[in-house]
């Protein structure tokens, strides 16, 4: 629900939301007040002090124009503060101003998607060591959680999770008390998993049987991801845009974007790119993966131009799909085509960062055919002008 409503309202920093709902549940709930105050507050705040603290949303304080997402204060002491963070960069501010306000044995999280982890770990300790704030020879060292944390000076620490991890924590027995609970952590899991676009590991045999179960929705969140990247690659917004969940909607080719992807035209050319997962079929041991690219030319002409062009994205699949010890079958090719797709390398057994190293890296290689003819006036090895300038024209 919470993802709908941010989505019916058009919620620009979906940050915001994630905030309000974890700082409402510690607020409401003791259980995961609790659970949440062992992580943050370690050794450095007593049992008595930790009973005295009053989390709220939105922080200021008078001293900086730093907004800190939730901090646990007591009275106007700041002892721990908890970042939320989706796909938002750090803030100019961020670490330094916000550990800086910590009192002495206070501790500051930074909760992103795994993925961002390695990036954002490395960010937050140059920020720090850059003013003095990190201590010497201070490493990051894991807790007993799986959080990490940097030593700082002062006593303080600064440390960074992942959702997953800590929605694991917060997680309430399966026949808890308090349906409310439940309910609340549901809301907040469902949302996160809808704007986090964190990739979830897959198993081989998952590769091969299709989008039924934990596999659609794995799908689903593998698209978006890979529509982020291309998105990035490309310059042009590949939002994906979910209207309907039945697979007999998809029966053509051509509405396969509009439901479970995302189709976008090329900037300058008669031409289309589609990103999405093929949800009505198995996905097959020959090149097994549910993600899909298309190439659709908008007129004979363009198609005509556009056709060397997908060979050669073609090629590069094969390659990486070579690799991983799968074969892809050759393209069809017939002259009255006018469009085609193209199974996207999908590699199984790999953890969250290398799937995303992967992606990045397959999408970099599949799509360089196309981006070497989207630039115009540049003549490309396809021996065309340009596919943004030819795929206009008519064919001469």
């Amino acid at each position: 629900m919470l993802g709908h409503l941010a989505d019916m309202f058009k919620v620009l920093h979906k940050e915001d939301v994630a905030t309000g709902a974890l700082c409402f549940m510690l607020q409401r709930h003791p259980a995961i007040r609790t659970t949440l105050l062992s992580v943050l507050a370690g050794s450095g705040i007593s049992a008595e002090a930790q009973e005295q603290i009053r989390f709220m949303p939105q922080a200021r304080s008078g001293d900086d124009k730093a907004v800190v997402d939730i901090e646990g204060r007591i009275g106007s002491r700041t002892w721990l503060s908890i970042e939320v963070k989706l796909n938002a960069p750090l803030q100019p501010t961020q670490p330094v101003v916000y550990a800086e306000r910590l009192e002495g044995g206070g501790s500051l999280l930074f909760v992103c998607p795994a993925v961002r982890i390695p990036r954002l770990r490395a960010e937050l300790m140059e920020r720090c060591a850059a003013v003095g704030l990190a201590a010497q020879t201070s490493l990051w060292e894991r807790d007993g959680y799986g959080v990490e944390w940097l030593a700082l000076t002062g006593g303080r620490r600064v440390g960074i999770t992942s959702w997953r991890l800590v929605l694991d924590l917060i997680r309430p027995p399966a026949f808890a008390p308090d349906p409310g609970l439940a309910s609340d952590h549901y809301q907040l899991e469902e949302f996160v998993a809808t704007h986090e676009q964190e990739l979830w590991s897959w198993g081989a045999g998952e590769l091969t049987q299709g989008g039924f179960g934990l596999t659609f929705a794995k799908a689903i969140y593998s698209t978006r991801v890979l529509c982020g990247i291309v998105a990035e690659e490309l310059g042009v917004p590949f939002q994906p845009s979910w209207q309907t969940t039945r697979a007999s909607d998809a029966s053509s080719p051509a509405r396969i974007w509009d439901w479970f992807g995302s189709r976008q035209k090329l900037p300058g050319a008669d031409a289309e790119l589609g990103v999405c997962f093929e949800p009505i079929q198995n996905w097959g041991a020959c090149a097994a993966s549910p993600l899909r690219f298309g190439l659709t030319g908008m007129s004979d002409s363009s198609a005509e131009r556009l056709r060397p062009v997908f060979r050669e994205m073609h090629r590069a699949a094969q390659l990486i799909f070579n690799e991983a010890g799968q074969d892809l079958e050759a393209p069809v090719d017939g002259s009255d085509l006018t469009w085609w797709m193209l199974p996207f390398p999908v590699r199984s057994d790999r953890t969250d960062l290398e799937m995303y190293q992967d992606m990045k890296a397959a999408v970099e290689a599949i799509l360089k055919p196309l981006k070497e003819v989207l630039e115009q006036g540049k003549p490309d090895r396809l021996g065309t002008q340009g596919l943004a300038t030819t795929l206009s024209e008519p064919a001469g």
